[in-house]
């Protein structure tokens, strides 16, 4: 289980509206994910079932051409914009190091956001630039 003083050095977490109580509901909701060097953890095209939280290691966001556009590490997430809005992945992301990541599962993400309004807000915000 990732522990709630790390989910609060992720800025997306950062926010006041994320208090101690939603922070430990959603650090009991995430599953551990080791990657190796080289592997993909998601793939342009592909249904989004999760997203993902970046706790250490580098990772590289991959466009469907294959041409890397944004390189990803600890503190940051990845794969929202898909659970967002309903739709396919629209980029692959692909490991550059080892990497330990924390799954959050569709359903949960949606009680999660259901729970807290205001990290509800900054998820869709962060969608909103990366669009």
């Amino acid at each position: 289980e990732l522990n709630c003083a790390e989910l609060r050095k992720m800025p997306l977490f950062r926010a006041g509206a994320a208090d101690d109580g939603f922070i430990r509901r959603l650090a009991r909701s995430l599953e551990p994910v080791v990657v190796m060097p080289e592997a993909y953890v998601v793939r342009a095209g592909d249904l989004a079932h999760e997203m993902f939280l970046i706790v250490h290691g580098t990772l590289e966001v991959v466009d469907p051409t294959g041409l890397p556009v944004a390189a990803l590490s600890g503190g940051m997430v990845f794969g929202e914009m898909a659970l967002v809005t309903g739709g396919r992945r629209s980029a692959s992301v692909q490991a550059l190091t080892e990497c330990l990541l924390f799954r959050l599962s569709r359903s949960d993400f949606d009680f999660i956001l259901d729970l807290n309004e205001g990290v509800r807000d900054a998820i869709y915000a962060t969608v909103e630039q990366r669009r």
